[in-house]
């Protein structure tokens, strides 16, 4: 029998698949005018540029609030809105705007047919504590005929000012000048500020004092340059990392008419200090508030001779009348030396220990004896909690760091201090800077799947030292760049965006996905931290491309890998998708709605049973196909492929991992005729064979379904064949499937596949052998078996098939059971396999008669037709 080619060499088939899908388009009903009839219809319109749901936020009248920015409580902001006339009648519109819920404004407007405007409300958010808050614009008029697009809501997170500043000294009201110490406390819950320092005069404009200063609380400000009498305010700005700022002002305050003849000295220093423009008693205070000296200013100046500054910070010199003068009495500048200077990061070995060794001079490079040296890792702030490693120079000013580890401590700068006294108030300071520089990671591509348009595929990198260990286990930046511009990152120690493509960290492995590839050159940016300093230690980038998809892709959705079960689940469902150029592009209507194609198509092979016939393919819309396999063997592969017509060819292959194998020989046998069947079973590897599995051949029922038994053992002979002795089907035209299973670390089976085929043993003679088209004609049929008439007890099929039909027949494009026979109406019989058929075809060519005994046991041979 032709048609029943089922069964295909395993690993030699393609399969050829089309492409379905179906599109509609839902039409707008129409709520306008319905019937003829005129309505009432006003809303709130969602086409209004930086609204969500309707409804738009700005500060400042310009500045537009996004979807997912926050609030700032003590801000006025606008609220707005735009109605719509979709009506037909001018219309007086009732509009209520609520927060929560108190009710902020009510209006009434008018808004003719047709037309639309927009309206604005202030929100005042002072005094509101922080949370979410539901802003509610509903409008009203009277028999309006859709009420869907009367009310919009959005919610937005009010949030506190993330900074605070408060300036605490100078003060309002007071008399100062010389070097004032300007005094704040600041945070942020966004991150590292930066300060700007200004002041101004009553009548003048702000100018700058000192910018981008790190917030430290403290700033020394030369103020002798200023007009005496004057007053003058200070203001300070704090910015935090995600340009919040807050600014901060201290009122008026005087400049003194007092004039000393220094403003700074070194600790230590002996100076005479002369005072004019003294009306008062004139006292000088050290920096811990202790007298030094008074005396009576009244005649005008004073002079306090030889004074010793005896302790560092700021000193000041008060006049009872005139205010107060400060002096800032520095440490002395110790210059510190290292060597070396700067080493790479190392994180194992001799080399991840370094020594260091310098001195420590004065200006006049005289060596400092017993002053305190500390080394300070990237991690700690110099003067917080213990240093690293401490140590006392010598006579010679020397000192000696060693064995620091810096494998433990990471790469960055390394402060070197040296102090005389305790740190935060040194009679002598000085500091020097060891740097660890970071080291170049090993980023490789080991292999990119990526298509463009599509989820389809991964990037897979190697990320490593130059000794191959990963470097990824603790805080890392790894940022990607699409054509210059920062595309996607992630970042354990901070923000990270994965919007366009995903981060999977494996030990060394790093891989990227993404919901849609976007074809282009980018590169990836690796930065690790694998000590915790804060500091990169290992930096490394490597280029990579994603390139356009092909005409047509088929993506698989189902398990990449599958393995052999028992009869009764050992139907498997592969589940595929097919695209072209890109993933919102599916089959279309030139390549059909129905799966008339699909086995030319979208075609299976490798180690399967036999190749899915058409109906085991199941469409699921989208270009998505569900397909019905019976893989065959363990250690196998499953290849699906896709030919869109005009288009290309796409490809998936599944893993058939667990199972045996089981050949059989020979694979097809006929009908009613004895044989010698033989099959050999072993494992997986199919090196390993087994004498004692159970091996039973059965007729298939339906798709891949388990019929009746024909023949059963469970010995092999010592060749480890299974022999299976006068082997007869007595069914045609269908499969016969051989099952094997044994034990090995748990049951396993395989399957192996035997066709039962027709006998091919009839000849027809027909005449005429013309006709005209169009014409009913009466055909006589002899149908003889052995050279003698021939009468099947199942009675027989007839079939016309053109030269195409027949064509496709033999090559097993079709099966008989696709094509229609002739209606018993036109046959009759007239004896022993002697027939008339009576057939009318308007169309002219060569026509072939096929005949088919209905147990399909018997048919004519290929050619005989």
């Amino acid at each position: 029998m032709y048609g029943k080619k089922l069964i295909r060499k395993i690993g030699s088939l393609v399969v050829i698949a089309t492409l379905i899908a179906s599109a509609f388009v839902i039409l707008p009903n129409g709520n306008g005018v319905a019937n003829g009839n005129s309505v009432h219809d006003v809303g709130i319109s969602t086409d209004y540029e930086g609204a969500v749901n309707g409804i738009k936020i700005t500060r400042d009248g310009t500045d537009v609030v996004g979807a997912n920015d926050s609030l700032v409580i003590g801000e006025i902001y606008k609220i707005r809105y735009k109605l719509i006339n979709n009506g037909d009648f001018n219309e007086s519109v009732n509009v209520k705007v609520m927060v929560g819920n108190v009710t902020i404004a009510n209006h009434n407007y008018s808004l003719d047919a047709g037309e639309s405007d927009t309206y604005a409300d202030g929100w005042d958010t002072t005094g509101l504590t922080p949370g979410n808050y539901t802003i509610n614009v509903s409008v009203s008029i009277d028999n309006d005929s859709n009420l869907s697009n009367n009310i919009a809501q959005r919610t937005v997170m009010l949030e506190e000012y993330p900074v605070s500043i408060d300036l605490l000294y100078p003060t309002a009201g007071g008399i100062i000048g010389g070097i004032i110490p300007i005094k704040w406390n600041a945070s942020s819950t966004k991150g590292k500020l930066t300060v700007k320092i200004e002041y101004k005069n009553e009548t003048g404009e702000w100018k700058t004092i000192a910018d981008n200063l790190d917030n430290n609380g403290v700033y020394y400000w030369d103020a002798t340059g200023l007009e005496k009498g004057k007053n003058y305010t200070v203001r300070i700005t704090a910015t935090d990392e995600e340009g919040n700022n807050k600014s901060a002002e201290s009122g008026f305050f005087t400049i003194t008419q007092l004039d000393a003849s220094i403003k700074t000295a070194y600790y230590n220093d002996i100076k005479n200090i002369h005072v004019n423009n003294t009306a008062g008693i004139v006292t000088l205070y050290r920096s811990n508030g202790t007298v030094y000296e008074a005396q009576n200013g009244s005649t005008g100046d004073v002079i306090f001779f030889n004074v010793n500054f005896d302790i560092v910070g700021i000193w000041k010199i008060e006049d009872t009348v005139r205010g107060i003068f400060y002096i800032r009495v520095l440490p002395i500048k110790l210059n510190v030396s290292v060597s070396p200077e700067s080493a790479d990061f190392v994180k194992t070995g001799t080399a991840s220990y370094v020594t260091l060794e310098g001195y420590v001079k004065d200006d006049d490079g005289n060596p400092m004896k017993n002053i305190t040296v500390e080394i300070w890792t990237p991690a700690m702030t110099a003067g917080e909690g213990a240093p690293l490693k401490t140590v006392l120079t010598n006579e010679s000013g020397y000192y000696k760091l060693e064995n620091i580890r810096i494998a433990l401590y990471g790469a960055g700068k390394y402060n070197i201090t040296a102090r005389d006294g305790p740190f935060a108030n040194p009679n002598a300071f000085g500091y020097t800077i060891f740097t660890v520089s970071s080291v170049e990671a090993n980023v490789s591509l080991k292999n990119n799947t990526a298509v463009g348009g599509f989820d389809i595929g991964e990037i897979i990198f190697e990320v490593a030292d130059s000794s191959g260990n990963d470097i990824l286990y603790h805080n890392y930046n790894i940022s990607v760049y699409k054509d210059g511009k920062l595309y996607a990152w992630i970042n354990n120690t901070g923000t990270s965006n994965t919007t366009k493509m995903n981060f999977s960290i494996n030990g060394k492995t790093l891989t990227l996905s993404s919901n849609m590839w976007e074809t282009g050159d980018y590169i990836i940016k690796v930065k690790a931290d694998v000590v915790g300093s804060s500091t990169w230690e290992y930096t490394g980038s490597q280029d990579f491309s994603i390139s356009p998809a092909p005409p047509v892709n088929l993506k698989l959705l189902s398990s990449k890998t599958i393995n052999v079960s028992d009869p009764a689940h050992n139907v498997k469902i592969i589940i595929v998708q097919i695209f072209g150029e890109n993933m919102t592009t599916y089959g279309d209507e030139e390549h059909g709605f129905n799966d008339e194609n699909i086995t030319k198509r979208l075609t299976v092979e490798g180690d399967v049973l036999y190749a899915p016939p058409k109906d085991a393919y199941e469409y699921h819309g989208n270009g998505t196909w569900w397909i019905k396999v019976f893989p065959a063997h363990g250690n196998g592969k499953i290849y699906v492929n896709v030919k869109w017509p005009n288009k290309g060819t796409d490809n998936v292959t599944i893993t058939v991992d667990e199972g045996g194998y089981v050949s059989v020989t020979p694979t097809e046998v006929i009908v009613d005729t004895p044989a010698t069947v033989e099959a050999e079973v072993k494992d997986k590897t199919q090196q390993i064979p087994f004498y004692n599995a159970n091996v039973t051949i059965v007729y298939e029922e339906g798709l891949y379904g388990k019929g009746d038994t024909i023949v059963s053992s469970q010995h092999a002979n010592t060749e480890g064949k299974y022999v299976f002795t006068n082997f007869t089907s007595t069914i045609a035209g269908v499969n016969i499937i051989v099952i094997a299973s044994f034990d090995y670390n748990g049951i396993k089976y395989a399957y192996a596949l035997i066709e039962s085929k027709a006998a091919h043993d009839l000849s027809v003679d027909l005449s005429p052998s013309k006709a005209l088209a169009g014409e009913r004609t009466e055909f006589t049929v002899n149908i003889t078996r052995d050279n003698k008439s021939y009468e099947d007890e199942s009675g027989f099929d007839f079939y016309i098939l053109n030269e195409s039909q027949l064509t496709k027949l033999h090559n097993g494009e079709i099966k008989i059971d696709d094509l229609t026979p002739l209606s018993d109406a036109n046959i009759e019989k007239k004896g022993k396999g002697n027939y008339t058929i009576k057939y009318t075809n308007t169309m002219s060519g060569t026509y072939y008669l096929y005949v088919i005994s209905k147990n399909e046991k018997h048919d004519i041979p290929a050619g005989s037709e």
